[in-house]
């Protein structure tokens, strides 16, 4: 099982994803990404997070600086994507951590152009 804290650790400071916003319309469509690998987690649990989160049906959790989830909150999903121009920005040792704790190559995983 994926550790969402150590992954989160890895791309603390980040900021492409506060400005960008693509990935969290997304979000808002999908229902933050909640899923069958968030074991555990009920639908009325979500819901509670959505409202405490303001979750919009524009946006999601996207606010002005980044997702508005604390990392223990957001779904693995959203933890494990990392867009194309993100992944540019990533250093060799970053990338090397997001491998090791996910098991995908992160360039292939961003959709490596």
């Amino acid at each position: 099982m994926i550790d969402k804290k150590q992954l989160y650790n890895t791309f603390e400071g980040q900021t492409l994803c506060a400005s960008c916003g693509n990935c969290c319309k997304h979000c808002a469509a999908n229902n933050g990404y909640f899923g069958p690998n968030d074991a555990g987690r009920t639908s009325s649990e979500i819901e509670t997070l959505k409202t405490k989160y303001d979750f919009t049906p524009d946006k999601g959790f996207l606010g002005d600086k980044g997702c508005k989830l604390p990392a223990e909150e957001r779904s693995i999903a959203c933890l494990k994507y990392i867009c194309y121009p993100l992944a540019e920005l990533i250093s060799p040792q970053k990338r090397e951590e997001y491998e090791s704790i996910t098991g995908h190559s992160l360039l292939s995983f961003a959709g490596e152009q």
